[in-house]
């Protein structure tokens, strides 16, 4: 079962991420947790190599701490524009 990465983030959260990791448009519906968890871990640092395994623990906690640094522009943005 496919669960969207909104049941754990706020919007801005998510749209934030997507926005700097993916670099395009963002997505309409909020991608699956799973792909969410790639795209933080991409924040972290993770280079996401074929034979590189998953990321660990310390590299998601960078990329969250990226999340709301993130978040926190992004909410600024469009509160105050």
């Amino acid at each position: 079962m496919k669960v969207a990465c909104s049941i754990l983030f706020e919007i801005d959260e998510w749209q934030s991420v997507c926005a700097v990791v993916m670099r395009r448009k963002l997505p309409k519906e909020p991608p699956t947790l799973g792909e969410f968890m790639k795209m933080l871990a991409t924040l972290g640092g993770h280079q996401g190599r074929k034979n590189g395994g998953p990321a660990e623990m310390v590299v998601i906690w960078r990329g969250l701490q990226d999340l709301y640094r993130l978040a926190t522009g992004w909410r600024a943005y469009f509160e105050f524009s």
